[in-house]
């Protein structure tokens, strides 16, 4: 289901969100980011989406199986803007790289680990559907990042930059 492959960026100067963390961001500036691009009405339907919710506090009362498959797909869409951005950088760092695919990525971590919880302790068969139809989108958004080249190729730029030198062993 997947719009556009990874290989053929949808728009290299699109802007790379920061880390809400290290930005002091508000949750609706990240909500911002996750839904750039999306369809306005997409965008009231998402904001009503409890699973996409990006506050500390994850609203476990609210979400049903039906918020699932939306919040997924919007934050894989998202995530694939992350990765065509960063393979259009010129002059990569590890903020412009590094953080912004790891914002991206616990994004998706996010709502599908909420969803995994919740069919976890709740056991019933309208969890199970919503999670067992978002498995095949995620794992191929999974393949699609650890077998991009052009993604490769300017991590290992950075990894071969003088400021990767700079960089703490952590982040290294």
């Amino acid at each position: 289901m997947h719009e556009q492959p990874l290989d053929q960026p949808a728009n290299k100067d699109k802007a790379i969100p920061p880390h809400p963390e290290q930005a002091g961001q508000e949750s609706e500036k990240t909500f911002e980011i996750f839904t750039s691009g999306v369809a306005p009405m997409d965008q009231v339907a998402l904001a009503e989406n409890p699973l996409f919710n990006f506050t500390p506090r994850i609203p476990f009362e609210s979400i049903q199986p039906e918020h699932v498959d939306p919040a997924v797909r919007a934050v894989l869409t998202q995530a694939r803007g992350v990765v065509d951005a960063v393979v259009g950088i010129e002059t990569p760092t590890f903020e412009n790289t590094i953080v912004a695919l790891d914002v991206a990525i616990q994004a998706v971590h996010r709502c599908v680990e909420t969803a995994e919880h919740i069919l976890a302790v709740s056991h019933s068969d309208a969890w199970q559907e919503a999670v067992d139809s978002i498995i095949p989108l995620v794992a191929q958004f999974q393949t699609e990042v650890v077998t991009h080249s052009g993604l490769f190729s300017v991590v290992s730029s950075l990894k071969g930059s003088d400021q990767y030198q700079n960089l703490s062993s952590g982040r290294r």
